[in-house]
């Protein structure tokens, strides 16, 4: 698979895999030793969320797809919709090795993808068994178990559902991942021909009022141009700016990792609304 310019930022995204799904085990199996406690449900929420966000940025839409019906599910459960049976756990475990796995072949030339696309289809359709409340046999190819997560725990767990579970799977399976709209980009910067010559300009660009999954992929577009053209400085004006969904704060992040990782890259995050001071300084975007 070929991700051109989303390369850049590909490694936001496994490292995100990689402590996410390392919490997302150890929430599993604290809630399977003692299914009452929901107070798990909030963090592994927010870690498939993570996922989910980080995934969309960089277009791996098969691990947007598992992490996507992952957080129904936890949304569900927090929500008091759906109690997880312990038919479920062999499902959830699958699915967080099979994101580890989507992961890891993102860093192969020659992955084999479209064996990787039937396994996500099929654990997709359990998962969505999952979230019904009817959790369905393994319809995907066995998947190695996460690390922390052995053998000795399940060797009783897995049982075959019936074929009505099966049907039910298939019936709201369906994962719909919104497309991204092709819309000019809100920025000010200088021409490649003036960055070629002062590559110490400052290029800029402009966010809007609301900072969403648009937005961080016309501001996705625009770093990648500008850093491809030899900008050393960039900078994000964000004093327009009074609301952020987790998919812009998961770009910010991205790009502040990835400048800090380039010699001679200056980003900077500058002037910022009221709002958007303090949204960066909870999360130490900003410093205090």
């Amino acid at each position: 698979m070929n991700f051109g310019p989303n390369e850049m930022l590909m490694d936001l995204f496994r490292s995100e895999v990689e402590s996410h799904s390392e919490s997302l085990t150890q929430a599993l199996l604290q809630l399977e030793k003692d299914p009452s406690d929901s107070s798990v449900y909030d963090s592994m929420m927010r870690a498939a969320h993570s996922i989910k966000g980080a995934a969309r940025i960089v277009q791996v839409e098969e691990a947007v797809e598992v992490s996507h019906i992952m957080e129904d599910c936890f949304v569900a459960a927090q929500r008091g919709e759906l109690s997880i049976q312990p038919a479920s756990f062999d499902s959830l475990f699958k699915g967080i090795d099979l994101l580890v796995r989507i992961s890891e072949a993102t860093k192969e030339a020659h992955a084999e993808w479209d064996e990787i696309r039937r396994d996500v289809k099929g654990t997709c359709l359990e998962l969505a068994a999952v979230r019904s409340g009817k959790p369905a046999m393994a319809l995907a190819p066995s998947l190695s178990k996460s690390v922390a997560y052995t053998n000795a725990e399940k060797n009783n767990g897995a049982k075959s559902e019936s074929l009505q579970a099966n049907e039910v799977a298939l019936s709201v399976a369906k994962v719909t991942v919104p497309s991204k709209a092709s819309v000019p980009m809100k920025a000010t910067f200088p021409s490649i021909d003036s960055i070629t010559k002062n590559p110490n300009e400052i290029a800029r660009y402009q966010v809007g009022k609301h900072f969403d999954q648009q937005d961080a992929e016309r501001l996705r577009t625009w770093f990648v141009a500008r850093a491809q053209e030899g900008a050393r400085s960039l900078r994000v004006d964000l004093s327009s700016t009074i609301e952020i969904d987790p998919v812009g704060l998961a770009l910010l992040a991205a790009l502040k990792n990835h400048a800090s990782k380039q010699k001679g890259l200056s980003l900077s995050f500058a002037p910022l609304s009221p709002e958007m001071e303090v949204v960066l300084r909870v999360t130490g975007l900003k410093s205090q």
